[in-house]
């Protein structure tokens, strides 16, 4: 989990720009949510950095990561409003 904070944190202040990052983080039931919402400059839509058919290294790392200790990965772009990565 520390790792894809950051990850995104790195990635929210070096590629995208961003001057603000809120990170959330709760629990509900046997869930642990972690939520990163930054506002930086967003890839258009269809070239999110999910890891999945993408050529970069660190969000393919930060999805095995997260999936090797039972969590799911999703990055949400708003072009123009920044990232989420939850």
């Amino acid at each position: 989990i520390l790792y894809a904070l950051e990850v995104s944190l790195a990635w929210a202040k070096r590629h995208g720009q961003a001057t603000a990052a809120e990170i959330h983080i709760w629990h509900e039931e046997n869930i642990f949510w972690v939520s990163i919402d930054d506002n930086g400059l967003a890839r258009p839509e269809g070239k999110d950095r999910t890891g999945a058919g993408s050529d970069d290294l660190d969000f393919k790392l930060m999805r095995v990561k997260v999936e090797r200790v039972g969590g799911q990965l999703e990055i949400q772009t708003r072009p123009g409003r920044g990232v989420t990565t939850l």
